[in-house]
């Protein structure tokens, strides 16, 4: 699984669209888009807004990424 796809499964699975990560982390919704479709890959800082926003450990983000 890729970072972009564990991005997305985690979204989903949490019941959070891509505005409600923008709202919580101010990453630009254009950069989570291109996280989800594998254009962009996310930095250090990037990786631990998400796994906050989506109450998450970054290990357990990134558990099963290729």
């Amino acid at each position: 699984m890729t970072i972009g796809d564990k991005f997305r499964k985690t979204r989903k699975e949490r019941n959070l669209r891509q505005l409600d990560i923008f709202n919580i982390t101010f990453l630009a919704r254009a950069t989570i888009q291109q996280i989800e479709r594998g254009k962009r890959e996310p930095n250090f800082r990037t990786l631990k807004l998400f796994a906050k926003a989506c109450n998450i450990t970054m290990a357990k983000l990134l558990e099963d990424v290729e």
